[in-house]
Formats: C-alpha cells, sequence, structure tokens
C-alpha cells in the first residue's frame, strides 16, 4: 500500500478493511511467536562473527528507512491521515521494534569483533540521537510536542495540552516512545557488551566517547570519581534530564490519563529502571569507598535517585497483584508466558508486554533482580513485596497447580508461571545473602509461621 492509501494490488484492498486493532495485532502476533524468535535466533548465531558488525549496520539503515516511512506518509490533513499515523505508530511499537531489537540482542559479539561491532552500535545511537535528545532536555512544557514533530515530520501544536493531542492522536502514540526507548535499552545493552570484550586500551576509549567508564578498573574508576556520576542518557544528551524525570514526563501523558493498556510503556519503564539502578550502586559503592566528605552530598543524590526509581518501580507491582492469582483462589495458576533469559536479562525476550504477559514479566524481573533494587526499598515496600511473595507461593501449595513444561518445542523459550518465579526466588540464597534481606526473610518466617 502506498502513502497515500492507494491499493496498488488488489490483495492490498484487503488492508483497507481491516482496522488498526486487527492489522496492528496480526503483525504482533506474527513477530512474537515462538517460531518466529527461534528463527530470528538460530540465524543470528549462524552469522560469522566478522558479518556482525555489518550486519548491525543494515539494521541501522532499515531503521532510518522506517523513519522516513513515518515522515512521509504522515501529513496532517485530515481523519484519514491521522488513522494511517496510528496505525504506523502501533506497527512501529508493537512489531518493528520488537524485531529490532531481538536482532540486536541476539547479535553474538566476540573479543574479535568486538571494536567494529561497537563502532556499528554507535552510529546506530547516532540515528536515535537527534529524536530522542529532544526527551531528554529540560524542557518539559514542549518536549512531548516536540518529539512528536521530529518523528512524522509534522508541527505539532504545544499550546494544545495533553487531553487535546491524546484526542488528536489517540493512545497509539505510546508505540513510538516504545519503539525508540526499546531500542535504545537494546543499544545501550549492546555496546557496553561490546566494550567489554575489546582490548583495554580500545574499550577505554571507547568508554570514555560514550562517557560510560564501565571498562575502567575500580581504581582508574578511583581516580576519576568526579567524572563518573553520568545519567542514564548522557549517551544521548549531556547535560540531560534524569531518567526517573523522563518517565514522569511520559507518565504524565499516558499513565495518568488511564490507558486500555500501557503495558508496553510501564514494562520498557521498568528494563531502563532496572538498568540505572546497577548503574546507581556501582557509583554510590565507588563515592561510599572514598570516604571523602566532600563526596556525601552526591552519594546521598544518588541513593535519593535509586529510592525514586525503587519507589516508581513498586507502583507498577499494581499490574501484578491485580493479576487472578492475587485477586481469586479460585483461580488455578494455567497462565503462562515464554521468557528467553538466555537473549536478554533486562527483558527475557519479551520486548513488548501486554496485559497478559505484564505480571509475570514484571514479576520475573523484580524477582531476578531483587539484589539490584531491594537495596533502596523502604520497609514499607518491602513488607508488601514479601507478603505477595509468600501469599503467592502458598496459593500455588494449596492448590492442585501443575508445573508447565518448562521447554518450549524450539528449545529456547521458557515457559514460567507466577507461582514458578516465586518458589525460584524463595530457594535462591541471594535472597538471604545481604543484610536488607534480614528483614524480608524475618517477615517471610513470621508470615509462614501465623497461618499454619
Amino acid at each position: 500500500m502506498t502513502c497515500d492509501g492507494d491499493a496498488e494490488e488488489s490483495p492490498s484492498k484487503l488492508l483497507t478493511f481491516l482496522s488498526n486493532d486487527v492489522y496492528s495485532e496480526s503483525v504482533e502476533r506474527l513477530l512474537s511467536s515462538h517460531e518466529f524468535i527461534h528463527t530470528i535466533y538460530k540465524a543470528m548465531e549462524s552469522i560469522p562473527e566478522g558479518q556482525v558488525s555489518g550486519f548491525i549496520r543494515q539494521i541501522t539503515d532499515d531503521i532510518s528507512e522506517t523513519l522516513r516511512w513515518m515522515k512521509d506518509c504522515s501529513p496532517l490533513v485530515d481523519g484519514n491521515k491521522l488513522q494511517k499515523i496510528n496505525l504506523q505508530a502501533e506497527i512501529l511499537g508493537r512489531g518493528l521494534s520488537r524485531l529490532y531489537s531481538l536482532v540486536l540482542d541476539s547479535a553474538t559479539i566476540t573479543e574479535g569483533n568486538s571494536n567494529l561491532a561497537g563502532v556499528a552500535v554507535k552510529e546506530l545511537i547516532s540515528l536515535l540521537r537527534p529524536y530522542l535528545s529532544i526527551l531528554v532536555v529540560q524542557q518539559p512544557d514542549t518536549t512531548i510536542c516536540k518529539f512528536f514533530s521530529s518523528v512524522i515530520g509534522e508541527t505539532v501544536d504545544r499550546a494544545v495540552g495533553k487531553g487535546k493531542v491524546l484526542k488528536k492522536f489517540s493512545r497509539s502514540s505510546q508505540w513510538i516512545f516504545v519503539f525508540f526507548l526499546q531500542l535504545f535499552v537494546s543499544s545501550r545493552s549492546l555496546l557496553r557488551q561490546a566494550i567489554s570484550l575489546m582490548p583495554p586500551s580500545l574499550s577505554k576509549k571507547m568508554s570514555a566517547e560514550m562517557r560510560d567508564y564501565s571498562a575502567y578498573s575500580a581504581f582508574e574508576l578511583m581516580e576519576r570519581a568526579d567524572e563518573t556520576d553520568i545519567g542514564f542518557f548522557s549517551w544521548i544528551a549531556q547535560p540531560s534530564a534524569s531518567l526517573l524525570a523522563v518517565m514522569k514526563l511520559i507518565s504524565d501523558f499516558y499513565l495518568k490519563y488511564g490507558s486500555d493498556d500501557s503495558s508496553p510503556l510501564v514494562y520498557i519503564f521498568q528494563s531502563m529502571a532496572l538498568q540505572r539502578l546497577v548503574d546507581l550502586d556501582r557509583h554510590i559503592i565507588l563515592l561510599t569507598y572514598l570516604q571523602k566528605k566532600h563526596y556525601e552530598s552526591r552519594i546521598e543524590a544518588l541513593k535519593e535517585e535509586a529510592a525514586g526509581l525503587t519507589k516508581f518501580i513498586m507502583k507498577n507491582l499494581a499490574h501484578v497483584y491485580q493479576s487472578p492469582v492475587f485477586v481469586s483462589d479460585d483461580v488455578r495458576c494455567k497462565d503462562l508466558v515464554s521468557l528467553a533469559p538466555q537473549i536478554n536479562k533486562w527483558n527475557q525476550g519479551i520486548y513488548v508486554a501486554n496485559k497478559n504477559s505484564l505480571p509475570i514479566a514484571i514479576w520475573s524481573n523484580l524477582c531476578k533482580n531483587i539484589d539490584i533494587w531491594g537495596n533502596h526499598g523502604s520497609k514499607k515496600q518491602l513488607k508488601k513485596f514479601f507478603s505477595h511473595l509468600l501469599r503467592i507461593s502458598l496459593h500455588c501449595v494449596s492448590s492442585s497447580f501443575q508445573e508447565p513444561d518448562m521447554l518450549d518445542d524450539c528449545k529456547l523459550l521458557k515457559r514460567v508461571t507466577l507461582p514458578h518465579i516465586s518458589s525460584d526466588l524463595l530457594s535462591d540464597s541471594i535472597l538471604y545473602e545481604q543484610k536488607v534481606r534480614c528483614f524480608g526473610y524475618a517477615y517471610i518466617f513470621f508470615l509462614s509461621h501465623t497461618r499454619e
């Protein structure tokens, strides 16, 4: 189908009778199928390491073409044009972001190709930078409208207000944010992986260029302590708004206005927050070790940011607590979600969460990363988390729940349930190793005995 809506071939005419939901959901169903994910993963495995950088450049070229397609097909003339913009946005977020991220996360990075692959990923980030830089600058009153304008190639009136922007573009516009943020998260992880495998001189050079410093030793970091407190979006713009500020900005547009399904945004927010908490912990440990008084205010600021991110994450647990497992004792633990933990630590193969997969995706990420966020949670937050951890585990024991066949036919995706994830955490020694867990463990122990 052409940009002006004319069908060039008879099969394409059928698409004109399909609603946006039917068309975009069909794309999502295809790209989220086990067979498709397995095919992409195996295809990426078979690419010779010397060709990985060239393949990443091909992906970058394809993304560039996609962004031109958004502009070419998006003149704001009438309702039909707006409908096509919304359809394009859904395809962008539901389909293409999943495809591109799956390919990037499946790329094999080795010591031999790390330098060329790192340069290729930097080029991809450079493509995203002009768009994302609008989101991460300190201009909250105009940021969203300017961002939309940059993507669709038309000026969006910044004076129309949040509600009217949503009414004009519909909630489909959230998929544009999902697209860019998911690509940034995948690119960020891939570049850090490449940097970690480069020869020392090259890794330090690229780390310095990106102001990342992940390749530096503890001693070298101590010498550069004044330089290492870098924001999540420092690769995009300097100075840049904090991750928490950006998430709140987008949330004010979508989550606070209610939504049929804001699961995609909620999930990508959680993945970014966990990544940032890892960075913050590293900075806090470094500055605390140095024990210099002039670092005290910086340490407090970092801890405050970490607490804010943890609070933001815990608010999203409402999606888990509203799961049928929590709200009804009659519901059996039958719902399965397939994860691919060997592909990406943060998204586990789920790139676009929906109402069905969000509770398990969130719960899995939090349980597997409790050592990351637990140190920054309040007693009230930890109490709530552990009480639900125990509740779901007891529900599993008291029901006739049967463990599913854990591996799919392709031996790539792992089928999991909320009880299975909870059981894994309760049997994991990491839950009881750190001081913050003493409170949680004591609380679980107390509850388990009071319920007997």
